[in-house]
């Protein structure tokens, strides 16, 4: 259940960030149904981290996912029998499948447990959108970008209340966890604004390391200025 971005380390990052502070003390299982990107850049965030339940409905991928990256990071990684098992089996959760109108509801409400952190990149999709209704605190990456997928259809029931921003729970601004049974949805759909932040610090990187290819980029006659 999982996708790749051309930015593919930026969800991997977010929801191990994220995961820092919905985590519960000493908390050491988690889930990940997610392409390669968010697997492989856990062991910075999460350094307590032993195992990684990895889901796919086609069970080749996950195979194929588990051999690849299984030598390249600091953790066991297990193939889930099913989306229930993992879900039940795990602290920490997270899905990047596909993003639709009308939620899929593929994890259901009382499959999830009070003290577990789940990291939606896929907004309501993958789970019962009770969850985020009975949730301590919905947290998203932005409250006018998940607003404004309301307004296009794609919370059918409603968007549930919001507890803050994630960046304002990485700035100390705002509260994560506060206790170890408080269930935790953070939703990080992704912003541009961070794909151009990280562009500009790999292009100023690129330039004081001289690293990388220059390119000519000539307007063509069509839309040259006169």
């Amino acid at each position: 259940m999982g996708d790749r971005y051309a930015n593919p380390g930026g969800h991997g990052f977010v929801c191990g960030g994220a995961a820092s502070w919905g985590l519960r003390p000493l908390a050491c299982l988690a889930a990940v149904c997610r392409a390669k990107s968010t697997s492989s850049t856990q062991r910075r965030p999460l350094p307590e981290l032993k195992k990684v339940y990895v889901y796919d409905n086609r069970e080749a991928a996950a195979d194929a996912l588990i051999d690849e990256l299984q030598t390249e990071v600091p953790f066991t990684l297990i193939k889930g029998k099913s989306p229930e098992e993992v879900t039940k089996s795990c602290e920490v959760l997270s899905s990047a499948t596909i993003i639709l109108k009308d939620p899929l509801s593929v994890v259901k409400k009382e499959w999830v447990s009070a003290g577990q952190t789940i990291l939606p990149c896929d907004l309501n999709t993958f789970w019962d959108p009770e969850i985020a209704r009975s949730a301590g605190k919905y947290i998203v990456d932005s409250i006018e970008e998940h607003e404004l997928f309301e307004q296009m259809g794609y919370f059918p029931a409603g968007l549930a209340p919001i507890a803050g921003e994630t960046g304002e729970v990485l700035a100390g601004v705002k509260p994560g966890r506060e206790h170890a049974d408080e269930l935790i949805l953070n939703s990080n759909i992704g912003m541009a604004v961070c794909d151009v932040t990280v562009g500009r610090a790999i292009y100023d990187r690129a330039l004081a390391t001289e690293t990388g290819t220059l390119l000519n980029l000539k307007p063509s006659p069509r839309n040259a200025r006169s």
